[in-house]
């Protein structure tokens, strides 16, 4: 799904990429939002399981994206009841 597409496409997910291992053998550290991922590079992420699994798992497309507009509507919402049980 992330073929193509800049880093700060994950913006909202809650998922952290620490860094980003090139399919050729080179690492980017603490890459950037314009960082562009391509086939065969693997993201070292940091979030909540059920947010690594989802995006580990994700299809490539329309089901994809769909999939992303979940995750972001759902960090949200968490968002929203953690700052209710803060306050």
């Amino acid at each position: 799904w992330m073929d193509g597409r800049r880093l700060a496409t994950l913006e909202g997910e809650s998922i952290l990429v620490l860094g980003v291992a090139r399919s050729g053998g080179r690492f980017v550290g603490a890459p950037g939002g314009g960082t562009v991922i391509h086939a065969g590079d693997t993201l070292v992420v940091y979030g909540s399981d059920k947010a690594v699994r989802s995006l580990a798992g994700r299809a490539a497309g329309e089901a994809g994206d769909q999939s992303h507009d979940r995750a972001v509507a759902e960090a949200r919402s968490d968002s929203v009841e953690r700052s209710r049980d803060d306050g």
